[in-house]
């Protein structure tokens, strides 16, 4: 808000823009990206939804024709629903975005509600959307995509092992890509990044061992040495606590994950369908092999997955084209 960007500059536009007092600015940049970029290279917007189904059209529609844009995600909440006020996704508020842009090439992303690859598959297949993509959920577990169980599948044992290989292996990629110094600050250099991932990877262990939390925070530690020591000892504690111990500890249960941490009684539904969140959710059924289906779930190869993604793409853009041509055309 301080800094009118976001959503926050989209809702400044959309205020401007219908009193006629100026311009949008937003569309306004992203038509110039468009004019100075390469053909090749895609243009993108990321915008909340809002309420009313007709504004939404309009403001979809707005981006897609004025900015000019090749891909659009869609943040399933307004503005107002952010953290602990953040509610279930609005998948239905994310498929009229996805019909407006059914005629204009323009790709869709759903975002919003995915904690799971359970959820990413289920809510693509509730909206239409080409892809989804997730913010919060992928941070705790970059594994997301991957994933074939849900956490209520796994035991805290499982989970335990996942969390701490997930970070081991973050921390043999910053020795080989280290970030970028300065990214979160000029204070503590390309830690502070390493710092903040490793809280999320492994939040509802410091959450349950607040020495190791401060540890972790300290200026002191500086290194991936020292954080390595931190994974090691989050081993350590529980290494020979035995399972029925571990089930009882706080860091076992579903809403300690870092994707729930702002969860309370107002937020508890999910998007599942109004199912509880912490309860088992069945597995999505399988679908049939047929061309129509997604190769992304149908029982192909990688290469035979990407060899048909990049017909789809072609395919798409191609369509983008000869909108683009038509509208040239009519002008």
């Amino acid at each position: 808000r301080k800094g009118r960007y976001g959503a926050f500059l989209m809702e400044e536009c959309e205020q401007n823009f219908a009193s006629h007092s100026s311009s949008h600015l937003v569309c306004d940049i992203l038509k110039r990206l468009r004019r100075h970029l390469p053909d090749h290279m895609g243009v993108s917007a990321k915008i909340r939804v809002v309420s009313s189904p007709q504004d939404l059209r309009e403001r979809v529609l707005r981006l897609v024709h004025d900015g000019e844009i090749d891909m659009l995600t869609v943040h399933g909440r307004t503005l107002e629903e952010n953290k602990a006020y953040s509610g279930p996704c609005r998948l239905d508020s994310i498929r009229v975005a996805v019909e407006t842009c059914a005629d204009t090439g323009v790709l869709v992303v759903a975002n919003g509600g995915i904690e799971s690859k359970w959820d990413a598959d289920w809510i693509q297949s509730e909206t239409g959307a080409h892809a989804v993509m997730s913010s919060e959920g992928i941070l705790e577990v970059p594994s997301l995509f991957a994933e074939d169980k849900l956490d209520t599948e796994m035991t805290p044992r499982q989970i335990l092992a996942r969390q701490t290989r997930l970070a081991h292996r973050y921390l043999d990629n910053c020795s080989i890509y280290p970030p970028v110094p300065g990214s979160l600050g000029t204070e503590g250099g390309s830690f502070g990044v390493i710092r903040s991932h490793l809280f999320k990877i492994l939040h509802r262990y410091f959450q349950e061992n607040p020495e190791l939390r401060t540890s972790l925070a300290s200026t002191k530690t500086t290194s991936i040495v020292h954080a390595r020591a931190l994974v090691n000892q989050i081993e350590d504690c529980y290494a020979k606590m035995p399972d029925e111990q571990l089930d009882l500890q706080s860091s076992s249960h579903p809403d300690s994950s870092w994707y729930r941490r702002h969860w309370n009684e107002a937020t508890r539904e999910h998007v599942r369908k109004g199912n509880h969140a912490s309860a088992p959710i069945p597995k999505p059924l399988s679908v049939a092999k047929d061309d129509s289906v997604d190769p992304m779930k149908r029982d192909l190869s990688i290469k035979a997955k990407k060899k048909e993604i990049a017909a789809r793409i072609l395919k798409m853009q191609q369509r983008r084209d000869n909108h683009q041509h038509s509208k040239k055309v009519n002008v």
